[in-house]
């Protein structure tokens, strides 16, 4: 057993929520959760953390970081999966004012310490997410998300899920009612 909080944070939020269940693979454990980032006000950045699961293992195996947007953008929702070769995948949505919620994926070679750039698109936004609604009177806030998966499928490719905004605006029409968030699943190499 071992406790996420133990991790030293540089930065944080309010809120610790792991949206993705963390996975055990060859008894390395890893996890990742939204955190907030930035040393000039808040930006959703993602922590991400991995270490040993044989009991009584010290922390001087364990490897953590936090991953920001290059772009400044909001980065949420992330789950990992590592690969055959060390590299470790992470899917995660990215959005801000001017970016529509999108999927992207993104990796890390396993001598790398951290995660480093804006990754890969995997589906792009449609539209904004609920627009004429959200930051209105209305609706101030809106929720956005709250779950991405990945999974080794145990033939050389790592399966992920991540929501995208899609065009389905319209507030009064069935089914969807302007909540117009989809999911969209992708292959990937793990060898990539």
């Amino acid at each position: 057993h071992r406790d996420l909080h133990s991790f030293p944070t540089r930065r944080s939020s309010d809120l610790l929520r792991i949206s993705a269940t963390p996975i055990e693979r060859n008894r390395i454990v890893y996890a990742a959760w939204e955190t907030g980032t930035g040393t000039t006000g808040l930006t959703p950045g993602i922590e991400w953390a991995q270490f040993s699961a044989d009991v009584g293992h010290g922390h001087s195996d364990a490897q953590s970081g936090y991953y920001t947007s290059p772009s400044g953008a909001a980065v949420t929702y992330p789950a990992l999966m590592p690969g055959d070769r060390g590299q470790l995948t992470m899917v995660f949505e990215r959005m801000s004012g001017s970016i529509k919620p999108e999927t992207r994926v993104i990796a890390k070679s396993g001598d790398a310490s951290q995660f480093s750039g804006d990754g890969r698109l995997l589906k792009a936004g449609e539209a904004a997410y609920r627009p004429g609604l959200c930051g209105s009177s209305a609706l101030p806030v809106c929720r956005w998300g709250d779950y991405s998966a990945a999974s080794f499928d145990g033939a050389n490719r790592i399966w992920v899920a991540g929501q995208y905004a899609n065009s389905f605006t319209d507030p009064n029409a069935a089914p969807v009612f302007g909540r117009n968030w989809g999911t969209w699943i992708g292959r990937l190499a793990t060898d990539r």
